[in-house]
């Protein structure tokens, strides 16, 4: 038995969550993805993060 079992293994899944997804990041989508995007310096994705939460209202 490991010393540690607070270390994931070799085949377990690691559970993030510590740090934001980025801004731009591609993957992140619905509600959480609208949020990271209103949440961005650049105009274009608040007006594009806007747009989107109409749909979640």
């Amino acid at each position: 038995m490991p010393d540690n079992t607070n270390q994931p293994g070799e085949y377990d899944a690691v559970l993030g969550g510590k740090n934001p997804p980025p801004v731009d990041g591609v993957v992140l989508g619905g509600l959480e993805g609208a949020k990271q995007r209103f949440a961005s310096s650049d105009e274009n994705y608040r007006f594009l993060a806007l747009s989107q939460l109409i749909n979640f209202i």
